[in-house]
């Protein structure tokens, strides 16, 4: 399950490192807000688990473009040392907002999916689920990766300099790859959240 788990994490991951050769420390951050939006949702409003994937999803891209506008316009050492930071400030708050979050205590409790009724308690329904949920991403990815943005990332990877240089938007195009990762990567933690059922800032460190 873990593993499955894990797997839409470096599918999510991929798109940054792999094909856009953006190496972000960040990437937990996103992990940790797709799981947080979606236990929060549940424990609070009782929200149905397909409109809590879906608010992950927005919640984290929306934040993964917090993180990538400022910090993707760094080079190198200087991004990964911001990607870090947003890495640390997203930890801090997720411990200090103790009415919200629940602190260092965390939020027990989280509710399993419901999915038209039907709910996924069993480790083979959770299995069934990840595998759907991570061949989703897979086709997802591999989509962005053929398409003409797919090949302006590549190009991106290989030279960064010259691309820029032929009239191409790097920082736009990287903020985008930056938002669909940060996006994909929340698809892990909604599954995570409502698996264990107990979610922490230590999860996502």
């Amino acid at each position: 399950m873990i593993i499955g788990i894990y797997t839409i994490l470096s599918i999510s991951l991929n798109l940054l490192v792999g094909y856009t050769g953006i190496l972000s420390i960040a990437h937990a951050a996103f992990y940790g807000v797709g799981a947080y939006v979606a236990a929060l949702m549940a424990l609070n409003f009782n929200t149905p688990f397909l409109l809590n994937l879906v608010l992950s999803i927005i919640a984290a891209g929306l934040f993964g473009a917090v993180v990538g506008i400022p910090s993707l316009r760094l080079k190198d050492d200087y991004f990964i040392i911001a990607t870090f930071a947003f890495q640390i400030i997203t930890f801090s708050i997720l411990n200090n907002l103790v009415d919200f979050t629940g602190g260092p205590l965390g939020l027990p409790g989280i509710p399993q999916p419901v999915i038209f009724g039907f709910t996924v308690s069993t480790h083979i329904e959770f299995l069934i689920l990840v595998l759907i949920l991570a061949g989703i991403t897979y086709w997802v990815s591999k989509r962005i990766v053929a398409s003409s943005f797919g090949r302006l990332l590549k190009a991106i990877r290989e030279d960064e300099v010259f691309t820029q240089a032929v009239g191409r938007n790097v920082v736009t195009a990287k903020v985008k790859v930056f938002m669909l990762s940060a996006a994909l990567a929340s698809i892990a933690g909604v599954i995570y959240a409502t698996y264990i059922t107990y979610i922490d800032p230590t999860s996502f460190t």
